[in-house]
């Protein structure tokens, strides 16, 4: 902050002449002032003096009248300004700061979400069938992301450590663990998280990681989000992407990082031209498991010494990953600096030494909006994803607790994707999406067999898992996908398969959704959407009532629906950046033959309405 010296009052020009002179006139004595106000006898000549002497005389006394004071000093002159500090301006170049600011960040939201639920589902006696009741509840969560940034610039710093902070994250109000004894005088509400019913931290550091630049690029380290596409495969979970519901989890990983713009370094080397370039190129080492003890040993125990259960990595679960994306942010920007055109494609290897694991994974997507047909009218609009994982292992499945393997040699093809096409305008905007995740017949078969089949050679792979959901953070609708199918996969599946629940993501099916919105005011936005979904394969959570089927196999047939949601909402923001939204979300569903027979109430409805502060 610069320094300025204090201001002290001086008189205009001329009034200290204009002072000087009104105290003698006011103080002092002139000739034409009466001797009576002075105080003086008027007394005779003494005699032998002339007439004109006692004007002599009297002119004579007049001199000797006291002068009048002078006139006040002059205020002292102010005190010199400090030296300025080093970098403040001026002086010479040598002399100037070559520090950089270290300054601090903080963003994040609160939101609250209150629900109320017809026929909620909920596990029943029976794994073929849930019961339902009536549910109206409210969870919140504060998430905050300070940062420590070092350098003048900053969205783009020399260095930045960066947190995310969750303090009461998704916890059910009220107290859901019984801790008053009298229930009717409870006071303290609990933390219980509104996803398994477990007690939640009051604070939870989240994620931490460094992020710096070096000369041809980025480096990050530590826990850390990762987001691609859509978010169908890895999807962070921040913000409020979703237009129904919100986000409850993210994917993390303990990673570093380099990223860097080739084409860049390229023109900076041949040309001297630095500036950014569209095509964008990432490789990431990520730590998945540390394994203490070895598969198949009992978790709850750790070695008391230093470092014992550092050693032996055969069994670590170990992630590369390559990411390739053009991010053209120039994209028609001639015609509409809203345009953009964004592709990419990530390619993964997962492994773990010990169970002799190889996982492929391949993730494209893109993102397009076009003024194809000008500025003022409705731009195309278009997003996709598509995901596959392939490879073999030796670890899928109940695995023996003394090797940590399972007999049988097992696979993975497993596929998913969504996509939107439609038109966009500042007032409106319309779409149709289409998303898809691969489903299983046998999958408990696949994944409780411990031993090759007698009919498939040594070493060869003839059992693959096909079946995993979407990333629940990628949100379709209010009830079928959230709810319904989330209660019905885990009742079905049990807490030893947990990791085959759909969690709330797109799971076993390919569903259609035709989309509108309307603007008509500034921060107040429509939103309708309606769901049709189609289950890929009749597996044990479903219902299967063909009689001439060959296999589970299904498409689109009356037999396969799912169900059909209808979903509105009403989403009104406020503020100078919008750090105000209140979010009032309907949904209705009518099971279908699919899955309505393992339900209690096929009709399910629910009103929600969420309220945030952005920050």
């Amino acid at each position: 902050m610069a320094w300025a010296p204090l201001a002290f009052a001086q008189p205009p020009e001329g009034e200290e002449e204009e002072d000087a002179e009104t105290t003698e006139e006011g103080t002092g004595v002139d000739a034409e002032t009466p001797d009576d106000v002075l105080g003086h006898e008027e007394v005779p000549p003494p005699e032998g003096f002339e007439g004109d002497e006692p004007e002599e005389m009297e002119e004579e006394d007049m001199t000797n009248v006291a002068p009048p004071p002078p006139p006040p000093p002059p205020p002292p002159p102010p005190p010199p300004p400090p030296p300025p500090s080093p970098g403040a301006g001026g002086g010479d170049a040598e002399d100037a700061d070559t520090g950089i600011p270290i300054n601090f960040d903080l963003h994040g939201y609160y939101r609250a979400r209150l629900v109320t639920m017809d026929a909620q589902p909920v596990p029943g006696s029976s794994p073929s069938r849930d019961n339902a009741g009536h549910a109206a509840y409210g969870f919140m969560r504060l998430r905050l992301n300070p940062s420590i940034l070092f350098g003048s610039d900053r969205e783009s710093p020399v260095a930045a450590l960066r947190m995310q902070i969750d303090a009461l994250d998704n916890v059910v109000f009220g107290d859901n663990v019984r801790a008053a004894s009298t229930p009717l005088f409870a006071a303290d509400p609990s933390r219980t998280s509104l996803l398994d019913g477990e007690l939640q931290d009051y604070f939870f550091l989240r994620r931490l990681w460094l992020e710096f630049l070096i000369p041809i690029g980025q480096v990050r380290i530590g826990r850390q989000p990762s987001q691609g596409g859509l978010g169908l495969l890895f999807n962070d979970g921040n913000d409020f992407r979703n237009d129904f519901g919100d986000a409850l989890d993210g994917t993390t990983f303990d990673r570093i990082l380099f990223a860097t713009r080739p084409l860049t370094i390229f023109n900076a080397l041949t040309r001297g031209d630095s500036r950014p370039t569209p095509l964008i190129f990432a490789l990431a080492y990520d730590w998945l498991a540390e394994d203490t003890l070895g598969l198949g040993g009992d978790p709850g125990v750790r070695s008391p010494f230093p470092f014992a259960q550092l050693p032996g990595g055969e069994d670590d679960v170990y992630q590369t990953t390559l990411v390739l994306a053009w991010r053209d942010e120039d994209f028609n920007s001639e015609v509409n600096a809203r345009d953009e055109l964004t592709a990419g494609l990530v390619m993964v290897y997962r492994g773990q030494d010990s169970t002799d694991s190889n996982i492929y994974i391949g993730d494209a997507f893109y993102r397009i909006r076009w003024s194809a047909f000008g500025r003022r009218a409705p731009g195309i609009y278009s997003e996709g994803e598509l995901y596959t994982i392939q490879g073999s292992t030796y670890g899928l499945g109940l695995v023996n607790p003394t090797t940590g393997r399972v007999g049988a040699r097992k696979g993975a093809n497993v596929w998913g994707g969504a996509a939107r096409l439609g038109l966009d305008d500042p007032m409106w905007g319309a779409y149709l999406e289409s998303g898809f995740s691969s489903g299983q017949d046998q999958l408990l078969g696949t994944l409780a067999q411990v031993n090759q089949p007698d009919d498939c050679p040594p070493e060869e792979t003839c059992l693959s898992l096909r079946q995993r959901p979407n990333n629940p953070a990628y949100q379709v609708g209010l009830l079928l996908y959230p709810t319904v199918l989330a209660v019905r996969t885990a009742a079905t599946y049990g807490a030893d398969f947990d990791s085959v629940w759909s969690g709330g993501g797109v799971w076993n099916s390919i569903y259609f959704m035709p989309r509108v919105s309307f603007r008509p005011l500034p921060g107040v936005e429509l939103i309708g959407q309606f769901i049709l979904a189609f289950a890929d394969q009749l597996n044990l959570p479903l219902n299967d009532e063909r009689t001439d089927a060959d296999g589970a196999g299904c498409g689109l047939d009356e037999a396969c629906i799912l169900g059909w949601e209808a979903d509105v909402a009403l989403k009104v923001s406020w503020g100078p950046n919008d750090e105000m939204r209140w979010s009032n979300e309907f949904g209705i569903m009518n099971a279908g033959p699919a899955l309505g027979p393992r339900l209690s109430s096929s009709l399910i409805w629910t009103l929600q309405s969420r309220i945030a502060f952005v920050f």
